[in-house]
C-alpha cells in the first residue's frame, strides 16, 4: 500500500500545478488574437507571423526530451522555479526589446513552457498516483480557461494599453507560480515508476484496466519495441496532425476573419469561442469514449465532425456556415488532443511504457504541428486567398478519419 502523505503538502502541490497550467498556453495563445497588429508594427510577412505561432512548438520538440534528466538531477520544484524565472524573462524580452526581441522572447517562452508540459504529468504521477484522472483533467481545464481568457482579453487590452503591455500581463501569473515553485522547491520526482504505481499495479492490474484489457504489467518491455511498432508512429501522426489543426486555427482564425471584414475585436472573440469549445470537447470526451465501446469509432466519429467543421469554414461567407464551423472545429481541437493523451495509456500495459510513448508522441509530433502556421501563411502570402489553405486542413481531417480508425484499435505495443 502506498504510504499517505501530509495534505498540506499535497494541498501546496495541488495550487503549484494550477498555477503552472496557467502558464502553459497563454502567454502565446494571447499573441494569436494580436499577431496582425505585430505584423503591421514590425512589416513582417504572413509566412513570418506564422513563424510566432510554430516557434514554441519547436521548442516543445527540442527542450521537452531534456526535461526529464535535468528534474532527476536537480529536482521538478528546482527546474519549475528556474523555468518560471525564464519565462518571465521572455515575456519581458518579447515586449521590450522590439522585432528580435519579439522572435527570441518567443523563442524563450517556448523553451520554459516545454518543461511544464513534461513535468506536470510526471508530478501527478508520482504524487497523485490513485487519482491521474483527476488531477489530470484539472490542470487541463485550467489551461484551457486561461487560454480562453488570455485570447478573449488580449485585443482590449492592447487596445486600451498597447500590444506590449496587453502581452506582458501574464508576469503576473509566472509571478505567482514561481513563488509557489519555490516552496516547492524540494519536489523530487520518484525515481522509479515502482515508487508512484497505484495498488492496483503493484498487484498486476494493467494500466488499461478500465479499457477492458487486463494483464500482468511488464516493467522491463524493451524501449524498442516501442519504437518498432507501426502503432507508435500512427499515434504519433494522429498527435502532430490534430496539433497542426489547432495551432493553425490559433495563429490565423482571428486575421482570416479581419479578412472578411470583421473586426478585431469580433474576431478575437470568436477566437475565443473556438478555445472555448476545445474545453468542452475534453469534457465531453471521456463520456463519448464510454458509449464507444470500439474506440476506432471514436477516432472516425471525431474526425468526420472536423471534416464537417471544416467544409463549413470553407463556406464562411455565409455567417451561419462561419460559426457552425468554428463551433464544430473547436470542439473537435479539444477531443482531438485529449483523444491524442488517451492513446499513450490505451496502448501500453504500464506507466513507463506510456511515459516512453508520450515521449515520442509529443517530440516528433510537435515537429509536424510547427509546419502548420507557417505553411498555411505561405500560401495565403502567394494566394492572397484563404481557400487553399483551408483546403489543406479538409485534407487534414479526412486524414484524422482514417488516424483514428488505426490508433482506435486495441493493441499493446509494448508486450513482448
Amino acid at each position: 500500500m502506498i504510504r499517505a502523505r501530509k495534505t498540506p503538502k499535497l494541498i501546496t502541490i495541488t495550487i503549484l500545478i494550477i498555477l503552472v497550467a496557467c502558464n502553459l498556453r497563454a502567454p502565446f495563445t494571447g499573441a494569436g488574437a494580436l499577431i496582425n497588429t505585430i505584423s503591421c508594427e514590425f512589416s513582417l510577412s504572413p509566412g513570418m507571423s506564422g513563424l510566432l505561432t510554430t516557434i514554441p512548438l519547436l521548442a516543445f520538440a527540442a527542450v521537452s526530451p531534456l526535461v526529464v534528466p535535468l528534474a532527476e538531477r536537480i529536482g521538478a520544484g528546482r527546474l519549475l522555479f528556474a523555468s518560471s524565472l525564464v519565462l518571465g524573462a521572455g515575456i519581458c524580452i518579447r515586449s521590450l526589446l522590439g522585432g528580435i526581441g519579439v522572435f527570441a522572447g518567443t523563442v524563450i517562452i517556448g523553451a520554459a513552457i516545454a518543461v511544464g508540459n513534461v513535468l506536470l504529468p510526471a508530478i501527478i504521477k508520482s504524487k497523485f498516483p490513485q487519482k491521474i484522472e483527476m488531477m489530470t483533467s484539472l490542470y487541463t481545464v485550467v489551461m484551457q480557461i486561461v487560454s480562453a481568457v488570455s485570447t478573449a482579453a488580449s485585443v482590449p487590452l492592447s487596445i486600451a494599453f498597447g500590444w506590449k503591455a496587453a502581452l506582458g500581463i501574464w508576469l503576473v501569473t509566472v509571478a505567482c507560480a514561481a513563488v509557489v515553485c519555490f516552496v516547492c522547491k524540494s519536489l523530487r520526482l520518484s525515481r522509479t515508476y515502482d515508487d508512484s504505481l497505484g495498488e492496483g499495479e503493484r498487484t498486476g492490474q494493467n494500466d488499461n484496466a478500465g479499457s477492458g484489457k487486463a494483464g500482468t504489467i511488464r516493467r522491463n518491455a524493451a524501449p524498442g519495441s516501442i519504437y518498432r511498432s507501426k502503432m507508435t508512429w500512427w499515434v504519433t501522426l494522429y498527435m502532430g496532425v490534430q496539433s497542426m489543426m489547432f495551432y493553425s486555427f490559433i495563429a490565423w482564425l482571428s486575421p482570416m476573419l479581419q479578412t472578411k471584414g470583421y473586426s478585431d475585436v469580433v474576431s478575437g472573440y470568436l477566437l475565443s469561442v473556438y478555445v472555448i469549445m476545445g474545453m468542452a470537447g475534453s469534457a465531453m470526451l471521456p463520456f463519448i469514449m464510454k458509449k464507444n465501446k470500439d474506440q476506432s469509432v471514436t477516432g472516425i466519429l471525431l474526425g468526420a465532425l472536423y471534416l464537417a467543421g471544416m467544409v463549413c469554414m470553407l463556406l464562411a461567407g455565409y455567417f451561419a456556415a462561419l460559426i457552425a464551423g468554428i463551433l464544430l472545429c473547436g470542439f473537435c481541437s479539444g477531443t482531438c488532443v485529449s483523444f491524442s493523451m488517451a492513446l499513450f495509456g490505451l496502448h501500453t500495459s504500464n506507466g513507463q511504457s506510456a511515459s516512453r510513448l508520450s515521449a515520442v508522441a509529443q517530440s516528433a509530433g510537435y515537429l509536424v504541428a510547427a509546419i502548420g502556421p507557417v505553411a498555411l501563411g505561405k500560401l495565403f502570402d502567394l494566394t492572397a486567398s484563404w481557400i487553399v489553405p483551408l483546403s489543406i486542413l479538409v485534407m487534414a481531417a479526412v486524414f484524422l478519419i482514417v488516424a483514428g480508425h488505426v490508433v482506435g484499435r486495441e493493441e499493446i505495443i509494448d508486450r513482448l
